[in-house]
């Protein structure tokens, strides 16, 4: 959604924007580092889509997912940070990944672990992708079957397109809803808020990183 991008785009300088497939991505500074960000829009295509045209048209070298996601276990609250340490599908047959070409070794895509060790107040698990929005006793499930503590539309796309190209990527996210806490007014509010938390805490990390070429999708 464009309220989780907004937070970098006002952080950025000197940017300049172009059209790609049909999205706006905006080149510039963030925090000293050279970055190109996208909206990508939501589910695993346009996240796919948008990850491939900046490795391969903008020639990105490590790539960063930043927004909102929902939480999986009750112990996560609307508001918490979640880092990712891995990625996987949780709508994906696993066979499909593993022992059909191109074959990868596992179902699950590892995120750059210095994400994981910076922000000591962010909660760090693996993030579960699909293509629904995840309530009930949907949550239970996928976390029995993946061990995922967060769930998104976009996060092992991202991940399964790094991982074939070769590059380095990171999840970022703020939980608006969880088993807990499914907000039913102010979303909007909700969504924007947790998209500038999930902005500081990627700020808090790049400060720490040496020269990258970033994105967030």
């Amino acid at each position: 959604m464009e309220s989780e991008l907004a937070p970098f785009l006002s952080a950025m300088e000197q940017s300049d924007t172009c059209q790609s497939a049909g999205r706006k991505f905006h080149s510039g500074t963030l925090f000293g580092v050279e970055t190109v960000a996208v909206c990508s829009g939501g589910a695993k295509v346009n996240a796919a889509m948008a990850t491939q045209i900046l490795l391969s048209e903008f020639l990105c070298d490590y790539i960063i997912m930043s927004g909102v996601a929902g939480g999986l276990c009750s112990s996560l609250a609307i508001g918490d940070v979640v880092v990712a340490d891995r990625v996987c599908y949780h709508d994906v047959d696993p066979d499909n990944l593993t022992f059909q070409y191109p074959i990868v070794p596992s179902k699950y895509y590892s995120a750059d672990e210095r994400f994981t060790k910076v922000n000591s107040k962010a909660k760090v698990g693996t993030f579960a992708c699909g293509e629904c929005f995840v309530t009930g006793d949907k949550r239970a499930e996928i976390m029995k079957n993946t061990g995922a503590i967060a769930v998104d539309m976009e996060s092992a796309a991202v991940g399964h397109v790094c991982h074939a190209n070769g590059n380095s990527f990171a999840v970022v996210k703020t939980i608006v809803d969880s088993a807990a806490h499914e907000p039913t007014k102010n979303f909007d509010a909700i969504i924007a808020e947790g998209s500038k938390k999930a902005f500081d805490a990627v700020k808090q990390v790049l400060d720490s990183f040496d020269e990258y070429t970033v994105y967030r999708v």
